[in-house]
């Protein structure tokens, strides 16, 4: 109890708990943190202190991506770049990490598909690696043929990086080896929202892995393929991306036929 009465934040005390966890596996002692009365003691702070809300950003939906698409995708090398990054990272429910280290080396263009190969992945502790494979649509939106037409415009070679850092000068844009960095590419993809009328600080490149897998989800994709898609390893983990329409949602007591 005094633990409680000191400390109101679950975050500090589970931390703590974790922390002692470690110090003692470090010398080769059994955890503390998996005695009963740790456990219990772990459970009750849950119970009384509560996890609280989560933080997330809202997911950008599939129009409003299109709309940034079509507003920015033929425009210069800067803007084009953003709104790539943005629907590979929807398409692909790809997280930052995945998108800033991608290479040129990294994608295979084929007549109906993208394949992004990626070496290691956030959830892949063994480097297996995993293959995502995008689809081209033949619309003016088409993620497949947005990426390509950045490869032209930026002339890549193979050891570049996809997303890099672009220079405006009096002799236009001039891209450069150095990888985009996260403060740049969110400021950016915060400029173009603003453009199309949207609250950009509701929105975080991260919600494009979020509104990625709810949209997929909501066709009735299966589970399979879903978690293939985005590297999951349980449903557990998955499901912590998926958001229900509220249609969708409305669908349980519909099926009552009451």
């Amino acid at each position: 109890m005094h633990l409680l009465q000191t400390t109101t934040s679950l975050a500090s005390i589970q931390a703590a708990a974790f922390g002692a966890a470690w110090a003692h596996q470090k010398v080769c002692l059994p955890s503390p943190v998996q005695h009963t009365m740790v456990k219990q003691h772990l459970e009750a702070c849950k119970r009384i202190l509560g996890t609280g809300p989560k933080n997330r950003k809202t997911p950008l939906t599939a129009a409003q991506i299109k709309e940034v698409v079509l507003r920015f995708g033929q425009g210069n090398p800067s803007e084009l770049q953003i709104a790539c990054l943005i629907t590979l990272g929807f398409a692909a429910f790809l997280r930052w990490d995945d998108l800033s280290n991608l290479k040129r080396a990294n994608l295979q263009l084929a007549g109906d598909q993208m394949a992004i190969i990626l070496t290691k992945r956030k959830n892949d502790q063994f480097r297996e690696g995993s293959v995502i494979r995008v689809a081209r649509t033949g619309s003016r939106t088409c993620p497949v043929a947005l990426t390509e037409r950045l490869l032209l415009v930026g002339q890549h070679k193979e050891s570049d990086y996809l997303f890099r850092k672009i220079c405006h000068t009096k002799r236009g844009f001039s891209f450069h080896p150095q990888q985009l960095t996260y403060s740049r590419a969110t400021k950016l993809f915060k400029k173009q929202l603003k453009v199309i009328s949207l609250d950009p600080s509701q929105y975080g490149l991260h919600s494009l892995r979020f509104r990625g897998a709810s949209t997929a989800a909501a066709a009735a994709i299966p589970d399979r393929l879903l978690m293939r898609h985005g590297g999951w390893r349980s449903q557990t983990a998955k499901n912590m991306y998926i958001k229900e329409s509220e249609q969708a949602l409305l669908q349980v007591s519909r099926a009552l036929r009451l």
